[in-house]
């Protein structure tokens, strides 16, 4: 006896069988729900139907947990004074959100802290190269130019047109 097996061969499926195929699974899906619930007895169905009803109720906090919580941390980001032009409430968001009002503001405090060591380093980095005394194109004090000494060459020859000029006009 030879026992021939059916092997289902691949079929390429398009994206309109595969819609097909989701809706109909869907549709499956909600006739075996409804025979369950027929079947069910009125105790089992009040049961069901309780935990539905508290699946929604908890899914419904949770969503509303999540927005107090973004509407806390753009509070706190805005009272520290994180948010500046370029920097919203909103760019600081993922960093700063926590769980609840105390994860929150612990986070937005290290975040600020943070933020200031950076402002400090950027300044002094900045400040430490613009504090150098500026060299006076005449100085001779070997570049401090704190000491200012006149050009004496200059004025030599200025003296010496003078004379030359009185010696020739009179005046």
């Amino acid at each position: 006896m030879s026992e021939e097996t059916a092997v289902a061969e691949p079929t390429s499926t398009t994206p309109e069988q595969l819609q097909a195929q989701a809706k109909e699974n869907a549709q499956l899906k909600l006739e075996l729900q409804q025979m369950r619930q027929r079947y069910l007895t009125q105790e089992e169905q009040s049961k069901l139907e309780l935990s539905q009803h508290e699946n929604a109720l908890a899914s419904h906090e949770a969503a509303l947990t999540a927005r107090e919580n973004r509407l806390y941390a753009e509070s706190a980001v805005q009272a520290t004074g994180l948010c500046s032009d370029t920097l919203s409430a909103a760019d600081l968001l993922p960093f700063v959100q926590g769980t609840d009002n105390a994860d929150t503001d612990s986070k937005v405090a290290a975040l600020a802290a943070i933020l200031d060591k950076r402002v400090q380093a950027e300044n002094a980095k900045f400040y430490k190269g613009a504090s150098h005394q500026p060299k006076q194109v005449n100085g001779t004090d070997a570049g401090n130019g704190s000491v200012y000494t006149p050009n004496t060459t200059r004025m030599k020859q200025a003296a010496h047109a003078a004379e030359i000029r009185k010696q020739y006009t009179g005046s």
